[in-house]
C-alpha cells in the first residue's frame, strides 16, 4: 500500500508498506527511484529547498562517502559560506575526491548551487570534469548555478566547457533559470545557443561560392548581403550588373543611380536556406524562453539582430581580401538590412565597405548629398 505524505517540486515523500521513502525521477528516461528516509531527515527536508536538496543527495549516495563525515561537512560549510581559503586547505588532502559523487553530488555541483565562485574556479583549475553528472538532477553543474541565479558562476562554467543540455527539464539550465525568474541568467544562456562565429564562417563561404558562380559576368558591379530580421529571418546574397541596371533605368521611372543602389530592384538573388533556417530556429527558441516577457524578448531580439549585422559586415570586410573579390574589376559591397535601420546607419555600413567615390554616389541616393 502506498500513501503520498509530501509533494514538492521535483520529488515526493511516500509511505510504502509502512516504510517512508523519498522518490524522484532520475536519468534521461525519468525512472522513478526510491530511497529510505528517516523521520529526522523528513523534517529537515521540509524546512527549505536547500535542506531538501541536501537530504536527497545524502540518501542517494550513502555508500559513496570517501572521507570522514567531519571533513566532508567542513568542506560543505566552507562552500556554503564561500570561504575559499578554508576550502583549499581542507581540499589539499582530499583532491582525489573532487570528481566523486559525494552524498550531495560533486563539490562543483555544490559550489554552483551556492554561488561560490572562488571555489568553483579553484575546482576547475584543479581539473575537475565540468560535465560530470550528479545530484538529484543527474546533470552537470550548470542547472544548479542557473537555479540559484548565480550568473557569474554560470558564465564561469560555460566558458570552461560546461554544456547546455536541454533534453529534460531537470538538466535544462534555461528551464531552471526561467522557473525561478532569473532573467539575466536566462538571457545569457539563450544568447549562448547561437554560434555567431560558426554562422559567420559559413556565411563567408556561401558568399564566396555565389561570387564564383557569377564571375563570368564581367559587368557585375555590386554584391550585398540582405538580412531580414523583421520578417522571415531570411538571409540572401544579392548582386547586380550594369546591363540589368541599364535595362531597369530605361523601363522604369527612377534615375539610374536610384536603381544602382536599391537592392530590392537588383537582378540576382541567391537565398541561403540553411542559414535562414538557423536564424528562424533561433527566433523560435527566443520566443519559447522569453516570449512571455515582452521586455526580455525585445532585449534579446535587438541584441541578436545587432550581432548578426556585425557578422555580415565582417564577412564583407573579409570578402574584400578574398580571391573572389579580384574576379571583378570594380565592386561595391554592402549589407542591406530590411527594415529597422535609419539612413545614417545604412550610410555608416556602406562607408566601411566602399571607396570615397561610391560613398558619394550612395549619399546622393540616400538624399544626404
Amino acid at each position: 500500500m502506498r500513501n503520498v505524505l509530501y509533494n514538492a517540486k521535483g520529488y515526493s515523500v511516500v509511505e510504502i508498506d509502512g516504510e517512508m521513502k523519498v522518490c524522484w525521477a532520475e536519468g534521461h528516461e525519468g525512472t522513478i527511484v526510491y530511497h529510505d528516509i528517516s523521520e529526522d531527515l523528513f523534517e529537515r527536508l521540509k524546512k527549505s529547498e536547500a535542506d531538501a536538496y541536501h537530504v536527497m543527495l545524502e540518501v542517494q549516495h550513502r555508500d559513496r562517502i570517501t572521507m570522514d563525515l567531519q571533513t566532508l561537512n567542513k568542506m560543505r560549510m566552507a562552500i556554503q559560506e564561500n570561504r575559499v581559503d578554508d576550502f583549499k586547505q581542507l581540499a589539499n588532502a582530499n583532491k582525489d575526491t573532487f570528481d566523486v559523487n559525494a552524498p550531495w553530488a560533486t563539490f562543483l555541483h555544490y559550489a554552483a548551487a551556492y554561488g561560490s565562485y572562488g571555489i568553483a574556479e579553484y575546482l576547475i583549475e584543479c581539473g575537475v570534469n565540468v560535465n560530470k553528472r550528479g545530484g538529484f538532477r543527474n546533470s552537470n553543474a550548470l542547472p544548479y548555478a542557473a537555479f540559484g541565479g548565480h550568473l557569474d558562476v554560470v558564465k564561469l562554467l560555460y566558458e570552461n566547457g560546461c554544456k547546455i543540455n536541454t533534453d529534460y527539464n531537470l538538466e535544462n539550465p534555461l528551464f531552471t533559470a526561467k522557473s525561478e525568474g532569473h532573467l539575466d541568467v536566462l538571457k545569457y544562456l539563450v544568447d549562448r545557443e547561437f554560434d555567431y562565429d560558426s554562422f559567420g564562417e559559413r556565411l563567408y563561404a556561401e558568399t564566396r561560392e555565389v561570387m564564383k558562380k557569377y564571375s563570368n559576368q564581367d559587368d557585375i558591379y555590386a554584391f550585398s548581403i540582405k538580412y531580414e530580421p523583421e520578417f522571415t529571418s531570411f538571409i540572401s546574397i544579392l548582386a547586380n550588373s550594369y546591363s540589368y541596371l541599364n535595362e531597369c533605368s530605361q523601363k522604369g521611372s527612377f534615375s539610374l543611380n536610384d536603381y544602382k543602389y536599391c537592392e530590392e530592384d537588383w537582378g540576382i538573388w541567391e537565398d541561403l536556406k540553411d542559414l535562414s533556417d538557423e536564424l528562424a530556429s533561433y527566433y523560435d527558441l527566443v520566443d519559447k524562453w522569453c516570449g512571455e516577457d515582452d521586455d526580455l524578448y525585445e532585449e534579446v531580439y535587438e541584441e541578436h539582430k545587432k550581432r548578426i549585422i556585425d557578422v555580415c559586415i565582417n564577412v564583407m570586410l573579409k570578402i574584400k581580401q578574398s580571391e573572389e573579390f579580384s574576379f571583378y574589376s570594380k565592386l561595391n559591397l554592402n549589407v542591406f538590412v530590411r527594415e529597422g535601420m535609419s539612413a545614417d546607419e545604412e550610410l555608416e555600413i556602406f562607408k566601411k565597405l566602399n571607396d570615397e567615390q561610391s560613398v558619394k554616389e550612395f549619399e546622393k541616393f540616400m538624399g544626404k548629398a
